[in-house]
This record gives structure tokens, sequence and C-alpha cells, in this order.
């Protein structure tokens, strides 16, 4: 009977296309809208974090109490979110403080004695990536 009725009305096979079609563009719409409210407040968390650490001075009293993973997870994290400058500075700090031998960060010392330094640019694409 009902292959009957599409061959006797093609238009019904068309008709419930379009509105499977219709249904689902409508869900796809309303999830995207739904995730942009959210992207939108997740965003807005990360800026507000961001801005808590572009700190000069809890930088550079805290940073280097990091060890070199927490620091760089730390520096990571404002890398990947394009808050670059907050991750040099976070980086920077850290890093006047890693004078151990075994400190990964310690060759970022200005004074380039033993021709060590690392380019800070360099080293944050490469931490973000």
């Amino acid at each position: 009977m009902m292959k009957t009725l599409r061959k006797l009305n093609p238009w019904a096979n068309r008709r419930a296309e379009r509105e499977a079609l219709a249904e689902t563009a409508t869900y796809a719409i309303d999830t995207i809208r739904q995730l942009d409210g959210e992207l939108a407040l997740l965003r807005s968390a990360v800026d507000e974090f961001a801005d808590t650490f572009n700190d000069g001075m809890l930088a550079s009293m805290v940073g280097g109490h990091f060890n070199c993973g927490e620091a760089d997870s730390l520096v990571r994290f404002f890398a990947r979110v394009g808050r670059q400058e907050v991750a040099e500075l976070w980086l920077e700090c850290h890093a006047e403080d890693d004078n151990e031998e075994s400190d990964l960060h310690k060759t970022f010392d200005d004074d380039d004695q033993d021709g060590t330094v690392v380019d800070l640019g360099k080293y944050l694409v490469e931490l973000a990536a």
C-alpha cells in the first residue's frame, strides 16, 4: 500500500524530506546558539582570569615558587587562549628565581654568560603548540 502511495504521490516524499531537513536545521541552529552563549561565558571567565594574573607584582612574588612544570602549564594556558603578554610575564618572573642547575627555565637569564639563553618568544610558541 505504501509503495503504491509513493508512486501515486511522489511529492509526499519530497515534503517529508523537507520537513526532516527543516527539523535538523532548526536543531543545529538552536545548538549553535546555545554553544555560542556558553563560549562567550567561558571567554569572559578566561579574560577575567588573565586580567587578574596580568600583574607584574603578583607574578614576581609567586612565579618563582612554581616548579617548572607548574609554570609551563600556566604559561601554556595563557598562550593558548591568546594572552601572550600574560604568558611572557609569568615565564619571565618564574625564570628570575629559577636558578638551580637542574631548573628548566634558568636559561632565560639576561646575563648570557655561558651562551645558553633561550629565545622567549620561540619557547612560548613551542610550549603553546
